[in-house]
């Protein structure tokens, strides 16, 4: 299973139900998504799981939103929050996330499936300002070993496990081109793998090794955020 972190730090981000396809803060982004009416308020919801594997995804989705400061997400035999085990789903990294005012379901056949489903709706809750995401719908198929196989044929690829890509998304990031500057000061002595700027320039994403996640989300909170939530 490749074990990629996804890290999210949101600056002024985007309220939940006014999510457009295009402004998801996900990344990847996936193949198909289909935005609906409604919003989940996951802030007291607890996840239920078919299977081990289920079990699995949905400790890993509590730890990731623990480590981002958000509401602790306990097992429960019912919840609003489901991973379920899908044999329609075709593909060992596919997965469904469906989001609806009664809850989130991501349904996989396989636990790489589960696993990605979990690191995408953890992406949705770490965005969130209100404690609540938007109603939509996520179809994606990873196929990494097929893409890196292409890639092959004219460049070197290879795969770099237990890295993270994390990112800050805020429209401040527009209007004050020094922002982006302090974004990186900010992460100090943390090695930086890659690093880009999204053409509509409201975010920057940047590459770290997995172990570095927890100080430099730390620092770009201290500089950035601290002062909002003492306020």
């Amino acid at each position: 299973m490749r074990t990629t972190l996804f890290a999210a730090v949101m600056i002024s981000s985007m309220p939940a139900a006014a999510w457009a396809d295009s402004n998801l803060p996900l990344l990847p982004m996936p193949a198909t998504v289909t935005s609906e009416a409604g919003s989940f308020s996951f802030a007291r919801a607890t996840i239920a799981a078919d299977d081990a594997g289920g079990t699995a995804a949905a400790r890993r989705l509590a730890e990731l939103v623990a480590r981002t400061a958000g509401p602790k997400l306990v097992l429960a035999k019912s919840g609003a929050i489901r991973f379920r085990r899908d044999p329609a789903i075709k593909g060992d990294e596919a997965y469904r996330l469906r989001v609806t005012p009664a809850g989130a379901t991501v349904s996989a056949s396989s636990d790489t499936g589960l696993y990605y489903g979990a690191t995408t709706l953890w992406q949705l809750i770490a965005a969130s300002t209100n404690g609540r995401i938007g109603s939509v719908t996520i179809d994606d198929a990873r196929r990494l070993p097929a893409i890196i196989e292409g890639l092959s044929g004219f460049a070197h690829a290879e795969r770099e496990d237990h890295m993270a890509i994390v990112c800050v998304v805020g429209d401040g990031l527009h209007d004050d081109p020094g922002l982006a500057a302090q974004v990186l000061a900010s992460v100090g002595d943390v090695p930086l793998r890659m690093l880009s700027q999204a053409a509509s320039r409201r975010n920057i994403t940047f590459v770290i090794r997995e172990a570095d996640v927890a100080t430099a989300l730390g620092r770009v909170h201290d500089k950035f955020l601290a002062a909002q939530a003492v306020g």
